[in-house]
């Protein structure tokens, strides 16, 4: 048989006092990239397009041609099978644009 205690729980919140000489960084945003490409990338994933990706690698950009297969939120990164059948890794901050190849 279970006794109901006469417990009273109770919560103290304290407001936490910033670190001297710590400075705080900005949040990073949870996209990298517009909401237009966004929206680009998850249509060309369901109709199966191809598109132009252009990608920002130590101090160059390339362009990458080829379709999204797996957009991973957790790593942030997409992964893009291209043309010559090879999958790319890509971080999203590296990811400057995307279009429709034609």
């Amino acid at each position: 048989m279970i006794k109901e205690s006469k417990l009273k729980w109770t919560a103290m919140v304290f407001p936490q006092q910033p670190k001297q000489g710590v400075k705080e960084t900005k949040a990073e945003s949870p996209k990298a990239f517009s909401t237009d490409t966004d929206m680009l990338i998850h249509e060309a994933m369901e109709y199966n397009w191809s598109l132009e990706y252009r990608i920002k690698v130590e101090e160059s950009i390339y362009s990458l041609y080829g379709t999204t297969i797996f957009i991973d939120y957790v790593k942030k990164e997409l992964r893009i099978k291209g043309m010559e059948h090879s999958i790319h890794f890509v971080p999203f901050q590296n990811l400057i644009s995307a279009k429709k190849a034609e």
